[in-house]
């Protein structure tokens, strides 16, 4: 079952990128989003910019745009309306790129029980230090 959610979690990452217009030679390039940060944006923010988005998906400048313009049409198609023009409506544009917020969610919670039970190990950005 958690092959399937992989792969199923591989197959929304390389449409959104297609969808983005991310050359299929760069996907690989781009990091999947990290649970933590998603729900970080998503509960701060009522409102997301391209540095939000960069943040959020390790991506690069344009590749961001190219999201936040997805997620407009999706705003324009619901007609919802954003404070500020730079901006997206943070619900809308994770619905556009297909994060299902509560599913982020079940899955941190899930992931935190198990470093809690010592099942996996606490991981750590950090480089290796040679001792």
């Amino acid at each position: 079952m958690m092959i399937n959610a992989k792969s199923r979690m591989a197959k929304q990452m390389t449409d959104l990128w297609t969808t983005a217009g991310v050359e299929p030679q760069y996907q690989a390039l781009v990091k999947a989003y990290d649970g933590a940060t998603t729900l970080e944006i998503y509960y701060t923010h009522t409102e997301i910019e391209n540095a939000d988005i960069q943040r959020l998906f390790n991506c690069a400048s344009s590749t961001a745009t190219r999201l936040k313009m997805k997620a407009k049409e999706l705003m324009a198609n619901l007609t919802i309306r954003t404070w500020d023009a730079s901006k997206v409506n943070t619900a809308t544009a994770y619905e556009a790129w297909g994060i299902d917020i509560e599913e982020v969610e079940k899955r941190l919670t899930k992931l935190n029980k198990l470093k809690k039970a010592g099942i996996i190990k606490e991981t750590t950005n950090e480089p290796n230090e040679k001792a």
